[in-house]
């Protein structure tokens, strides 16, 4: 094969890559309860200090993090929010 055919296939690889990733993030999405998401905050030393319209700030008093303000929070985001709240317990 020639470069050209081997560039165009690699770039055609990807672009599938891509699109079937997109669509696996987009399509299976699982959701947390909000609610469920602000126990587990607290039950790892966090608390609120700060809301905005789209947002609540919550800190364990070294580090800070947002929480989307939707009843439903998708499962990605929720899981960082929690690994990072696990790492860094509050006082």
């Amino acid at each position: 094969m020639s470069k050209k055919c081997l560039k165009l296939l690699y770039a055609t690889q990807r672009v599938v890559s891509f699109a079937l990733a997109f669509y696996t993030y987009t399509c299976k999405m699982d959701y947390m309860k909000k609610k469920d998401l602000c126990k587990a905050l607290m039950k790892h030393g966090w608390w609120k200090y700060d809301e905005g319209p789209n947002r609540e700030k919550w800190t364990n008093g070294e580090q800070k993090t947002t929480v989307p303000r939707h009843r439903e929070i998708n499962e990605l985001t929720a899981r960082g929010i929690l690994r990072l709240a696990k790492t860094n317990l509050g006082h």
